[in-house]
């Protein structure tokens, strides 16, 4: 899944006050991510090809377009993913900054804009912990009857304030994940997506083991860190380490 960067080159001018971008792309098998420079707060999204495409936007996840219809929404976001299920999918998106906010009071509101403030200074890590996993429950569960065994990651987009940093809550969005190096031969491990979905800053995602684990092997997650706001995101990688 590559990373597409839509640049002021895709605002398009007209008698709507709003600050639109317009889009003509192809989507592919393998997907794409779709990055904006700033939040955009409206989508709209036309199937112009012959496959379905599949779409997760904002708080939108795994919205099915057929050829010749549209998705509509107002939802905040920075980035889009989408693929074609089938060959390669043409289609035109549509999107607008307004304004708008998922939120429903003031109080809200206010809070909502000052994690939004310190992202716009750029203070945004991914945090995570290193896991220590149990080799005796991933045995028994890849020996029992689906033959694997799925271990959850979590990962938080935060800020750096001490000592308890802040999530930021404002942010969906999906960045790409991997399997970034294992000790056993015998075992092998996949995620269960090539990328991983940040809803309310907070992203989970499910390791599956197969094969032989035994104690002391280990294995790595690494989240490639996606622009937000225009800032950059560092990785991070965690390791799963199995223990008695």
């Amino acid at each position: 899944m590559s990373t597409i960067n839509i640049t002021d080159s895709e605002v398009i001018q007209g008698t709507d006050p709003y600050l639109t971008r317009k889009k003509t792309a192809t989507a592919d098998v393998d997907g794409d991510i779709y990055a904006f420079p700033i939040y955009q707060n409206y989508i709209k999204l036309t199937n112009s090809g012959s496959y379905d495409l599949l779409l997760n936007v904002g708080k939108y996840d795994n919205k099915t377009i057929h050829p010749g219809d549209t998705f509509e929404a107002e939802t905040d976001f920075t980035q889009f993913d989408i693929k074609s299920i089938g060959e390669d999918c043409n289609f035109v998106v549509i999107t607008k900054e307004m304004g708008t906010t998922p939120l429903d009071s003031v109080e809200k509101l206010w809070a909502y804009m000052a994690e939004r403030d310190k992202a716009g200074d750029g203070d945004i890590v991914i945090s995570a912990s290193n896991a220590t996993t149990s080799a005796t429950t991933i045995a028994s569960a890849i020996a029992g009857e689906t033959k694997k065994a799925e271990v959850e990651h979590i990962f938080t987009l935060q800020d750096t304030a001490t000592p308890t940093p802040n999530t930021h809550d404002f942010y969906y969005g999906n960045m790409p994940i991997a399997i970034s190096g294992k000790t056993s031969t015998a075992g092998k491990v996949e995620l269960a997506a090539d990328y991983i979905t940040f809803k309310a800053g907070v992203g989970k995602i499910k390791a599956i083991l197969t094969g032989t684990w035994a104690q002391g092997d280990i294995y790595k997650v690494k989240v490639t860190g996606t622009p937000i706001m225009g800032f950059t995101v560092a990785d991070i990688e965690i390791t799963d380490t199995l223990a008695s």
